[in-house]
């Protein structure tokens, strides 16, 4: 089943442009008692007039009905508002043209759809109702319900009935066919003009980006590369909003993301993300430029180190993984026994390298935007 909701546009232009979580609260000044939906069921959203088309989806959660303050201290900005304040502007705003009585409050019980792995489309690309075959009359004023999805087909880039994710170009592969469909995107995005000022949407045709997390896992694709089926990440995403200042020319120091999910949501996505360093994969890190601004650039990232306690992921970018240096070897320098098993292999342009296996070693002292070893 899937539902159409009638979305403000407001609301609409507030989660596309600024937020990058994966969930949102899709949310109406009174209850709406939602019951008919399963966690799963995908939530359309209908951009109200003069649009009057799909603009995008998410993936339902959980219907809640609670307060207004009690909403705000949960799930804060996803209601599509930057304040508190301007979150019960818009709340008195509606409550007034519905005539619920009573002005609204902190103590207003409002109706909060939870959605995860929201898709916000680009102007361009809205689905018209007529086209796809789909009646909502113009008396609905919440939302409506249908048995068949009759609008997945006509997403942008195929995106599969009932996934809610970009359908994968490569189906199964091994780690070597994997690396060279990374590297066949990434030579992609360098013809049609890119890497910079790439098009939302078209990172999505190419099946780079998918949902709003920090970290996306297109697991149908690469879930056999793991062990534990966990999958390995294809995007991270750096919005700026949060550590500014761990980006730079040729690395990002991305900090593990503190959401309101279950945890193991969250670590699972790190877990993916390490998979990538462990097998030697790139990751696309999509970068905005400036808040507000509807292009993205992307960087081909390579997972060089992390550290759990300090919780951070360090990603260089270039075109092949940095190799690391062979220590200088003089009459003075400490023995070591090591088992050398390096080994590189060309594969597209992008090499592939065992890790040495050491018995003893120099200790190696971990720095936030910098590898050194003494």
């Amino acid at each position: 089943m899937i539902a159409v909701g009638i979305t403000d546009e407001k609301w609409f232009r507030y989660c596309r442009s600024e937020l990058d979580a994966d969930q949102v609260n899709f949310w109406a000044p009174t209850p709406w008692n939602v019951r008919s939906l399963a966690p799963g069921d995908r939530w359309y959203f209908l951009r109200k007039s003069p649009v009057r088309k799909i603009g995008g989806y998410g993936e339902f959660v959980s219907y809640e009905n609670m307060t207004a303050s009690d909403a705000w201290r949960r799930y804060g900005d996803q209601y599509g508002c930057g304040t508190y304040e301007e979150f019960v502007e818009r709340l008195a705003h509606f409550s007034g043209r519905r005539s619920v009585g009573g002005a609204a409050s902190e103590s207003t019980t409002i109706g909060c759809v939870l959605l995860r792995d929201s898709v916000f489309l680009d102007d361009s690309d809205v689905i018209d109702l007529d086209e796809a075959g789909v009646s909502v009359p113009r008396q609905v004023v919440k939302f409506k319900t249908f048995d068949e999805d009759r609008l997945a087909s006509f997403l942008p880039g195929g995106i599969g009935a009932g996934t809610g994710k970009q359908a994968s170009p490569g189906g199964s592969a091994s780690v070597r066919q994997e690396l060279g469909l990374r590297r066949e995107l990434w030579e992609t995005l360098l013809a049609e003009g890119g890497p910079q000022g790439v098009a939302p949407s078209r990172l999505r045709e190419l099946g780079i980006y998918g949902g709003a997390q920090g970290c996306w896992v297109d697991k149908k694709r690469t879930q056999h590369l793991t062990d534990d089926r966990t999958g390995v990440t294809v995007r991270v995403l750096h919005t700026g909003r949060h550590y500014a200042d761990d980006l730079s020319e040729n690395e990002i120091l991305y900090h593990y993301p503190r959401t309101g999910r279950p945890p193991a949501r969250d670590r699972l996505e790190i877990e993916a993300t390490k998979a990538a360093g462990r097998l030697g994969l790139p990751v696309f890190v999509i970068t905005q430029p400036r808040r507000g601004l509807r292009t993205r650039d992307v960087h081909l990232g390579w997972v060089e180190d992390w550290d759990d306690d300090a919780e951070w992921l360090l990603i260089s970018f270039s075109d092949s993984p940095a190799a690391i240096p062979e220590p200088e070897i003089t009459e003075e320098t400490p023995f070591n026994l090591v088992e050398d098993s390096t080994s590189e292999e060309d594969d597209g342009g992008l090499t592939t390298r065992a890790a040495p296996v050491q018995v003893s070693r120099a200790p190696t002292v971990r720095c936030p935007l910098r590898r050194m070893r003494y």
